[in-house]
């Protein structure tokens, strides 16, 4: 359920490339249904007011903020950082004080 974008780099420089939500603030200004604000600096879905038109989706700058498919709304990192700690080969670690999921080679 992690709510990041993981982009291979083959065959060179043979990586990987881990996108996430920058809390932008593009699917909120998009949004018909006003149904993303900012709390804490962080974008969140208001399940209850969100229309499921997946407008702030295509919008997305990033290609980050998606229609899982085990939810009936759009979905987006909220910064949580459980992708870290559930990480099993330890190839996410946090940067800065901002709580940005970033890779590192393992």
């Amino acid at each position: 359920m992690a709510l990041l974008k993981i982009q291979g780099c083959f065959p060179a420089p043979g990586t990987y490339r881990i996108h996430v939500c920058d809390q932008c603030g593009q699917c909120a200004q998009v949004c018909p249904a006003e149904a993303i604000s900012i709390e804490n600096g962080i974008y969140i879905i208001d399940e209850n007011e969100c229309t499921a038109c997946m407008i702030c989706v295509a919008e997305c700058p990033h290609g980050v903020l998606m229609a899982h498919p085990r939810l009936e709304m759009p979905a987006k990192c909220n910064l949580c950082a459980q992708c870290v700690s559930l990480c099993p080969r330890q190839a996410l670690v946090l940067i800065d004080d901002e709580r940005q999921p970033t890779h590192h080679v393992v």
